[in-house]
């Protein structure tokens, strides 16, 4: 065996013991395998905002007044005024009441009249035994009002009568102006006043009346008051306008103005039956004196 060969297989074996020697000393290598993170990407919300565009239009508004024609009251209509206290329901007037005012101009005397419409407001007091209305207006041009009051109160009570009722005074205030009575000579404030029995009732009953009647207030310029189509109820005990069943009308009762010529044609006709006794008896006791002869 030559030196080259002696040699390679001395390196050789040191090669071989080299690499055992390396392996019995080398620890076992361990490998770890890392935890896997997984990373979770959130999906992407992209948000996208509603754009609203608001266009604006300027709109312009023509106001256009339109004129109510007046309204012309109901000449059929019976104006009907009340007067409330405490919620009770006193005194009911529904009437056509018509004045007839006296005045002069340059020329002599003029009457000029007005009528109570439903326009009027009224107001009075309720009470036991007497009770009262006013009813106020104001006529087209006047700087004043005009006020008609109307008093009832209740009769003494008899067999016949048991809570009868009257109107016993009127009273009519009014304003003389140019504006109302053109060329008047006189302006300024004025009264009317009448005191009687008026539009009587025998019991607690509505008085009623469709004939016109007419009513001369005095003073010193004397006013005529022609009241028709009235239905009054006074010393009510209620809480409605309405009017109860019960009515008295005026036609069962004789005009006062023919009261005079009724009671002359019964005295007259009084006066001759007994003319005619007296007659008869004389020509009787003529007849007799005659047979004893």
């Amino acid at each position: 065996m030559t030196g080259k060969t002696v040699c390679l297989f001395f390196a050789l074996a040191l090669l071989a013991f080299g690499l055992v020697s390396c392996d019995s000393t080398k620890k076992p290598e361990t490998t770890t395998a890392a935890p896997m993170t997984t990373t979770t990407t959130a999906p992407m919300t992209t948000t996208t905002a509603d754009t609203t565009t608001t266009t604006t239009t300027e709109t312009t508004t023509t106001s256009t007044t339109t004129s109510m024609p007046p309204t012309t009251p109901d000449p059929n209509k019976i104006p009907k005024f009340a007067i409330t206290e405490d919620g009770n329901v006193c005194l009911v007037v529904e009437a056509k009441m018509e004045l007839f005012v006296p005045y002069f101009d340059t020329k002599g005397k003029l009457v000029k009249s007005f009528n109570i419409g439903q326009d009027a407001s009224a107001k009075g007091k309720c009470a036991k035994d007497k009770e009262t209305m006013t009813l106020s207006w104001t006529p087209s041009g006047s700087p004043k009002p005009f006020n008609l009051t109307l008093t009832f109160v209740k009769l003494p009570s008899s067999a016949s009568n048991k809570d009868a009722s009257v109107v016993q005074n009127i009273m009519f205030q009014y304003y003389l102006s140019e504006e109302v009575f053109p060329g008047t000579n006189a302006t300024g404030g004025f009264a009317a006043h009448a005191k009687g029995s008026f539009f009587e009732t025998p019991a607690s009953v509505g008085y009623t009346c469709t004939a016109q009647q007419n009513v001369t207030l005095d003073g010193e310029r004397p006013v005529s008051l022609g009241v028709s189509s009235i239905h009054a109820e006074a010393f009510r005990n209620s809480t409605t306008t309405d009017f109860s069943e019960k009515t008295f009308d005026c036609t069962t009762v004789p005009d006062s103005n023919n009261i005079i010529p009724i009671a002359v044609g019964v005295t007259a006709a009084i006066l001759i039956v007994l003319a005619v006794v007296a007659f008869l008896i004389g020509n009787r006791r003529r007849a007799q004196g005659y047979q004893t002869i």
